[in-house]
C-alpha cells in the first residue's frame, strides 16, 4: 500500500487562492516561487522536514511577491549622500526576510524553526571571502544562532534554551569574522537591525534595515542595463499585484480588518466583501412572473398560478456613499439597500491617512454580487474629509446601472482642489477654494449617468419605488438662499424626477 502523503496546501494561505504546483525535493532545496505558485518541499517524514515545509508556508503567508519593487523601495530609502547598490539591496532584503519569517513563525505561531537549518552540512560549506555573501549567510542564520546563544537575552518573547549545533555555529562565526575584518561597524549594524525586526517585524521595518545595511556596499559604475523584455514586464507587474494583495492581507490580519485592497497611490479601494465566501442574499430574476401585464413570457405558468406576464425587477445597481461625515450610514441602512437591490454594489469613501500622504482617501466596498459585509464603521485611519470625490465617482461609473451617489453635494479637498474654472461663475469663497472639484465631479456624473441622492430618507423612498427628486450635478439643491451662500446662484443643481 502506498504511503499517504501529508497535504501541503499553500492555496489556503495564498491571498488569491489559485492552484499550486508542489514538487518533492531534499530539505536543502526547499523553496517557493510566489509569482508562479510553485513549491519545492521535502516529504514530511522527519520533524526537520515538517519544519521546512512550515517555513515555506510562512513565505506564502507573509513574504512580498515582487522583490525587485522591494529593492527599489530600499534604494529610495537610502540617503543621497550614501547611495546603495540595487543588487545589494535585493540580496540583503531577501536574507532579512528569511530572518523575519523565522521570527514570525515563532512569535505568532510558536513554531521553532531553529533545528531545521542545522540539518545541512555546514562543515563542508566554503566560507565566502566577499563581505556581501558573508552578510547574506549571517542574516540567514541569525535566528538559528543568536536565538540559541549570544543575543537570546535581548530577544522579546525569547524561545526555549537550546544548544546551537557546533558546525552551524562555526560557519556562522567564520562569516562573522569576514564582516568584522571588512568593516567593524557593519557587525553592530547587523545586530541592531535584526533586533529591530524582532521588535517590529513589518515590511517597512525590513526595508529600512536593508537600506542601512546596504550603505556598506556603494553602487559600482556599470554599463547601461539591457532593455526589459515585454514578458519580463508582465511578470513583474503580476508579481507586484500579488505582493500588494499579500501585504494587505497581513495588514488586515494585524489590524482586524477583513477584505482585499487595491492601491491607487495616494488612495485605495478596500473590498470588505472578499471575506464573505457565500452569497448572503438570493439574487432574484430580472423578470418576475406576474398575473397582469403586457409582456407574455411565462405561458407555461398558466395552469400553475396564471402568472404568465413578465415584470422587470431592478436587482442591481451602484450606490456610492459620501462618508466624509456629512452622511449618516450604518449596517441597518446597508441591509435595507441589499434587500431591495440584491445584486447592488455599495461603496463608501472618505479621507484616509496613508503613509506619506496628507490628502489620501479610501473607498470601501460594502456589498457586491449578492454579498454584503457587516458595516461597523470606517476603517482605522479615517478622517472627516472628502479628498477623493472625483476618483470615487469614476469608480462608480464602472458599476452596474442605475448609479446613485448619496451626498449633500459638498465636494472638497484632494487632488482636484482649486477655483471653479469659469471665472464669471466663481462668485463665492467655496467656489474659489473647491470649485474645480465640483466642476470635475459634474463632468464625471454626466459622463456615467450618475444621479445624486441628497440624503438617506430620499434613498429610502427611492428603494421603496416612490418618485423622488434627484440631481444630475453635485451642486446642493436646498433652496436659492442656501445655494447663493455657498455655491453661487448661476450654477444650478439640475433636479430630475426618478423612480425605480
Amino acid at each position: 500500500m502506498a504511503r499517504r502523503k501529508t497535504l501541503f496546501l499553500p492555496e489556503v494561505l495564498d491571498p488569491e487562492p489559485k492552484p499550486w504546483e508542489n514538487t518533492e525535493v531534499e530539505i536543502r532545496d526547499s523553496a517557493v516561487d510566489l509569482t508562479h505558485r510553485q513549491a519545492w518541499i521535502p516529504r514530511p517524514l522527519t520533524d526537520h522536514q515538517k519544519l521546512a515545509r512550515k517555513h515555506e508556508l510562512g513565505h506564502v503567508k507573509y513574504t512580498p511577491r515582487n522583490w525587485m519593487r522591494v529593492a527599489k523601495e530600499v534604494v529610495v530609502l537610502a540617503s543621497e549622500d550614501e547611495p546603495i547598490s540595487l543588487d545589494a539591496a535585493l540580496r540583503i532584503s531577501k536574507m532579512l526576510e528569511e530572518n523575519r519569517i523565522d521570527w514570525l513563525l515563532w512569535d505568532k505561531h510558536q513554531i521553532d524553526i531553529r533545528p531545521t537549518r542545522e540539518v545541512l552540512d555546514w562543515s563542508g560549506m566554503p566560507v565566502p571571502s566577499d563581505p556581501l555573501s558573508a552578510m547574506n549567510w549571517v542574516l540567514q542564520l541569525a535566528w538559528t544562532v543568536w536565538a540559541s546563544r549570544g543575543l537570546s537575552a535581548s530577544i522579546p518573547n525569547r524561545p526555549p534554551e537550546r544548544e546551537c549545533d557546533v558546525a552551524t555555529g562555526e560557519f556562522f562565526d567564520s562569516c562573522w569574522a569576514v564582516l568584522a575584518n571588512h568593516h567593524p561597524s557593519m557587525t553592530s549594524a547587523i545586530v541592531r537591525g535584526c533586533l529591530a525586526i524582532y521588535e517590529e517585524p513589518t515590511n517597512e521595518r525590513r526595508n529600512r534595515v536593508a537600506a542601512e545595511l546596504a550603505t556598506f556596499f556603494p553602487p559600482v559604475k556599470e554599463d547601461e542595463p539591457p532593455p526589459v523584455k515585454e514578458d519580463e514586464k508582465k511578470e513583474e507587474a503580476a508579481a507586484e499585484a500579488e505582493e500588494k494583495r499579500q501585504e494587505q492581507k497581513v495588514e488586515e490580519e494585524e489590524s482586524g480588518i477583513g477584505g482585499s485592497s487595491t492601491s491607487h497611490g495616494y488612495w485605495d479601494i478596500h473590498d470588505h466583501t472578499t471575506t464573505v465566501r457565500r452569497s448572503t442574499v438570493r439574487i432574484k430574476r430580472r423578470e418576475t412572473p406576474v398575473a397582469f401585464g403586457i409582456k407574455l413570457t411565462f405561458a407555461h405558468r398558466y395552469l400553475l398560478d396564471k402568472a404568465v406576464f413578465a415584470h422587470r425587477t431592478v436587482t442591481e445597481g451602484g450606490i456610492l456613499i459620501d462618508g466624509s461625515g456629512s452622511m449618516s450610514w450604518n449596517s441597518r441602512d446597508l441591509q435595507g439597500v441589499v434587500a431591495k437591490l440584491p445584486a447592488v454594489t455599495v461603496g463608501i469613501y472618505h479621507g484616509f491617512r496613508h503613509s506619506g500622504h496628507t490628502d489620501g482617501g479610501r473607498l470601501c466596498i460594502l456589498a457586491k454580487g449578492g454579498r454584503f459585509c457587516q458595516f461597523t464603521g470606517r476603517d482605522p485611519g479615517y478622517t472627516a474629509e472628502n479628498a477623493i470625490d472625483v476618483e470615487a465617482l469614476r469608480i462608480l461609473g464602472t458599476w452596474p446601472r442605475p448609479r446613485f451617489w448619496l451626498s449633500d453635494g459638498y465636494t472638497c479637498d484632494g487632488k482636484y482642489r482649486g477655483p471653479w474654472p469659469i471665472k464669471e461663475e466663481c462668485t463665492t469663497w467655496f467656489m474659489r477654494a473647491d470649485g474645480n472639484v465640483m466642476f470635475e465631479a459634474n463632468r464625471v456624473m454626466r459622463a456615467f449617468d450618475i444621479l445624486r441622492v441628497p440624503d438617506v430618507p430620499t434613498l429610502e423612498k427611492l428603494l421603496a419605488r416612490q418618485r423622488v427628486t434627484l440631481y444630475r450635478t453635485c451642486i446642493p439643491g436646498m433652496g436659492v438662499p442656501y445655494r447663493e451662500k455657498y455655491v453661487g446662484s448661476k450654477v444650478l443643481p439640475s433636479p430630475v424626477t426618478f423612480q425605480l
